[in-house]
């Protein structure tokens, strides 16, 4: 089972935002170039809680050692 929230702090995180602050606080920018598709893809997406939802559940599908786990205990 997958329960989303609409609580978490990383609703109202965004990547920008983050990368702005670091290289603000003085972290090269080679580093926080390093650092801005990792965080896109980690923080962006969770402004949605129900797309959220739906892409931890097609992970999970996607991912081998849950694949068993999800298709030997779906309905």
């Amino acid at each position: 089972m997958v329960v989303g929230h609409e609580d978490c702090g990383f609703t109202h995180a965004s990547s920008a935002v983050l990368l702005e602050r670091m290289f603000l606080r003085g972290i090269s920018e080679e580093a926080v170039e390093t650092m801005r598709g990792p965080l896109e893809t980690y923080l962006d997406p969770h402004t949605d809680p129900e797309q959220n939802v739906r892409d931890v559940v097609e992970l999970l599908r996607t991912i081998r050692p849950f694949r068993a786990i999800f298709w030997s205990t779906a309905c």
